[in-house]
Order: structure tokens, then sequence, then C-alpha cells
């Protein structure tokens, strides 16, 4: 085992070392529910021209078939906005639940494309069981937040704006496990044990720190947590939309 902990074995699991601000932490909502709620809001207020009607099946990799196969999906088209952009909303063909929320595109041609950027709004994705697994906020076609859950809790969230980047992790209790943020080129970030007590602060923990210490195994057991993270969520398909 080395005897010290360097700041590149911490940037491996934080990617950048970022000035936390906790006002950023409620970014997404903490809740499934809550996101729901926000968007089918959203999505009433942006149809101005109901249109109601079916658009297509596609298979569980998102191809559009003729005919369903009973484990993919299905589209239907809710209706336009103002400026003539199109809503759509996903759902599974095996329990008929939602798949998405209602979604923006940004041309008719997109109509019949699986993975299509939203042009504004939420783009969400639900199991079968109806629990919400992850997020994409756009806005004008640009990602702004994204955000991954498990049954019903936050769990992972990012935050894309002008000169500011945050990315906020937290353990399945709901403790925050890790906070960074990256704002004007000026970056630190902090980690949290399982109780929700800081182990690591950029801003006043100088590296390297040595490894047989407390302080070097309570952060090892947060860089272990976030990589558990990391392949849960890759086990279900999302780390990619998550970790652009």
């Amino acid at each position: 085992m080395q005897k010290w902990i360097f700041a590149t074995a911490l940037t491996a699991v934080i990617s950048v070392q970022a000035e936390p601000r906790l006002r950023y932490q409620h970014i997404a909502p903490r809740q499934a529910d809550v996101l729901a709620k926000h968007s089918a809001t959203e999505m009433e207020r942006a149809i101005v021209q109901p249109e109601l009607r079916f658009v297509g099946y596609f298979d569980e990799n998102g191809q559009a078939t003729a005919q369903a196969d009973g484990i993919g999906y299905f589209r239907m088209q809710l209706g336009k906005t103002a400026d003539g952009r199109i809503v759509i909303q996903d759902f599974h063909q095996s329990s008929r639940t939602k798949y998405t929320d209602p979604f923006i595109v940004p041309k008719k041609t997109h109509l019949n494309q699986f993975q299509v950027t939203t042009w504004a709004g939420f783009h969400s994705k639900y199991l079968p069981t109806g629990q919400l697994q992850s997020f994409l906020e756009y806005e004008n076609g640009e990602r702004k937040r994204s955000a991954y859950y498990a049954k019903g809790r936050l769990r992972l969230v990012e935050n894309e704006v002008t000169g500011e980047f945050g990315r906020y992790a937290y353990y399945p209790n709901g403790k925050p496990m890790l906070i960074v943020v990256e704002r004007n080129g000026k970056m630190h970030g902090k980690m949290f044990n399982t109780r929700g007590q800081v182990v690591y602060d950029s801003r006043r923990d100088k590296m390297p720190i040595n490894a047989n210490s407390p302080r070097a195994r309570a952060i090892q057991r947060v860089m272990s947590a976030f990589q558990d993270l990391k392949q849960e969520m890759q086990a279900a398909n999302l780390l990619e939309d998550n970790n652009k």
C-alpha cells in the first residue's frame, strides 16, 4: 500500500476539484414525484394545440418496429407548442406505464427517432414499475441538468450553467457523498461519510495525505461508494447520459 494518497487518486473519482456551494445541492428534486408533477405542469403550459395520436412502436434497443413486441416501447404525440414544436411521450409496452414524461422535440422528422435530443423541458426515464430512473433537462436544445435516482431517491445530479459545473452524489440514505463545483476556472470539492460528516475539503486538506491515517481511510470509503454508484448506473445503462 502506498504511504501517501495523492490528488490524482481523488480526481479519479471527483473528475475536478471544485468550490462547493451548498445552495446548489437542491438543483434537482430530491423525490421522484416532485419531478413528475413539475414536468406535467410545464407541459400543460407548453401545449397550446392538443393533438393526441399514436406515433409508433420501438423495440428495447430503440429501433422502430411495425408491430408491438411486448418488451419495447410505444410513442404518443400529445400536441404542439405555440411555435409549432411537437410534444411527445413514450410508454412501456409491457406495463403500459410511462417510460418518459412528456417532452418537446425540435422537428417533426424526430418523431420516429427514439434517441432524440429534447428541445426543452425534462427527458425522464421510468421503470415499468413507475419508479424514476433518471432525467435530463434541456433549454433551447442545450442540456442544463441531469440526475440519477434509485428507488425514487436522488443519487447523482449534475448541473451545467454558463461558467459553472456542479456534481452532487448522495448515499442511499439521502446523505451527501460528494460535492464538486467548478466556477470560472476555480475548483474545489468535498467528501462526506454516510453520517453526513465532512472527511475531505479541498480548501482545508492539503495533499499528500498519509495513507495510513483515519482521514485517508475515510476518503477511500467514499471513493469506493462512488465507484459502486457508477457501477449501479452502468448496469442501468445510464452512466453515459449522466457523465458527458
